[in-house]
């Protein structure tokens, strides 16, 4: 949906990989994410002001003030973020930058936190816009050479604009025996995002490639005539398209936890549940502009409705998840569950299973071994869902100073698949979605973490994370998005080297 949380204003992140992916859904190949939002502070009254300032007229400023009594908790938190950006736009008074504001309320109201019964409700709002100048069309080769900060004129309509409403609503209750945690949620997206379309009914690769090379102009004439076009100084009928869409999704969701002690073994159990809805509405139009040989840019008032449609989505989930504990090791099973229906696709449902063991072989070092079922819905006809077997192995060293990883990892896809968007190129119309089929995918994940000076004021941490990954398609053929693939190819867009 083109959204993601304005990342200046994250105060943490988790990520939770390997088996325990199986809580959470309905992806659980990769694992997921979780983003913390920044919490009330717990004393009376505080809070926290950044400045950045930058060039090109570029800031960011992120507030928050809030407060907690015995009973209550509130937090009011902006965040603004603008820039003129670096491109420079030919004969055009705007920018190529962007601006972008969040505003997040949160209120907290809660019993004596001694209560045999502790309850607490949690508010929580979030009102964010974007405002970018930003364009998919680059450069031809000659131009990147002379100014990599160019941007043709006759991109200055392109932009994205959008806008994310959202509220939940959370209901705590704690006990000595267990805890549930139920959450209702609901939010808003609407974005639009004009970019050039075409010119001359050339799409912008077949532009770039003719001004390049002298191939694929057609309509664009020669080489020079399409450089031409691209500097201003020829006329051209552009198209530029409007993919405006709404984004709406709404649910609920609940978790129940509680810990038995069953003999020798110890057990975290922990049920969850949620019911999601969600919408896309899409009402694209293409609007016709002409640009004249002096480099004008106008309207000619011309409007085509382009594409108009909704697709919904429906969602029952369920998950169990067991962390039984005997002396030093940790078995963590876990099962979920996935009721759906996308569009007017079948009724689906998938059940996924995972495994986790951890040993504790002394007071620094442990062993970690895992397998779970990875999925992924597709909501396109005639492609199968992403389904892979993962296998991890590993050990951890941890200590006053030191930590230290190595985990071995293997995927093995029953089916991968490969999703069109904008940026990946292909012949393919975007969000469908193409099989891929067998893929393997193996590699180790390492890191080490060292404080070279630690102390209760002042630390100096270093650290080193390496990663390889080898894949291969363990099938031959031939379609828009992959192309035409051997087996033992490997997959497009996984760096076998990552270091930090």
């Amino acid at each position: 949906a083109y959204y993601f949380p304005t990342f200046g204003r994250i105060a943490g992140v988790e990520v939770i990989k390997g088996p325990a992916a199986i809580a959470n859904g309905p992806y659980t190949i990769g694992g997921a994410i979780n983003m913390l939002s920044t919490p009330i502070p717990t004393q009376t009254f505080g809070g926290r002001i950044v400045q950045e300032l930058a060039e090109n007229n570029g800031y960011r400023t992120h507030a928050n003030v809030g407060g907690s009594t015995a009973h209550f908790g509130w937090l009011v938190e902006g965040h603004t973020q603008a820039t003129d950006g670096f491109g420079e736009i030919d004969r055009a008074s705007n920018s190529a930058g962007f601006d972008k504001d969040d505003l997040m309320l949160k209120f907290r109201a809660n019993s004596d936190a001694g209560a045999a019964v502790y309850q607490q409700v949690d508010l929580k709002f979030l009102y964010a816009e974007e405002d970018s100048d930003q364009s998919y069309i680059g450069l031809t080769d000659r131009d990147f050479k002379r100014d990599s900060d160019r941007r043709y004129g006759l991109t200055r309509e392109d932009n994205m604009s959008n806008r994310v409403k959202s509220a939940s609503v959370g209901y705590l209750v704690d006990t000595d025996a267990f805890s549930v945690h139920t959450q209702a949620y609901y939010q808003e997206y609407k974005r639009n995002w004009n970019k050039v379309d075409s010119i001359n009914d050339r799409s912008i690769s077949n532009t770039i490639s003719c001004a390049n090379t002298g191939s694929s102009c057609g309509s664009l004439g020669s080489q020079s005539e399409a450089q031409a076009i691209l500097d201003g100084s020829a006329a051209a009928t552009v198209n530029v398209k409007a993919n405006l869409r709404n984004y709406r999704s709404h649910g609920i969701q609940s978790k129940f936890a509680t810990d038995l002690d069953w003999g020798r073994v110890q057990h975290g159990l922990e049920i969850g549940a949620r019911y999601h809805e969600d919408r896309e509405g899409r009402d694209q139009h293409v609007d016709q502009y002409v640009q004249g040989v002096d480099g004008s840019f106008r309207f000619t008032g011309v409007r085509t409705p382009e594409a108009k449609r909704s697709k919904t989505a429906k969602a029952t989930s369920l998950y169990v998840t067991d962390d039984l504990k005997v002396g030093r090791l940790t078995l963590s099973p876990g099962v979920r569950v996935e009721d759906y229906r996308i569009g007017n696709n079948p009724d689906e449902r998938e059940t996924l299973f995972g495994l986790g063991a951890h040993y504790q072989l002394h007071g620094y070092l442990s062993l970690l071994a895992g397998v779970h079922q990875g999925f992924t819905p597709t909501s396109t006809a005639g492609t199968d869902a992403e389904e892979a077997l993962n296998y991890e192995a590993g050990f951890r060293y941890l200590d006053d100073r030191l930590s230290a990883e190595v985990i071995g990892f293997y995927s093995d896809y029953q089916n991968l698949i490969g999703t069109c968007t904008a940026s990946t190129g292909a012949n393919c119309i975007v969000g469908d979605q193409f099989d891929g089929g067998a893929v393997d995918v193996r590699g180790v994940e390492s890191q080490i973490k060292y404080q070279l000076i630690k102390s209760p004021g002042f630390s100096v941490p270093v650290g080193l994370t390496y990663t390889w990954t080898d894949s291969e398609f363990q099938t031959a053929f031939n379609n828009s998005f992959f192309g035409e693939v051997e087996k033992g190819d490997e997959v497009p867009s996984i760096p076998k080297h990552q270091a930090t």
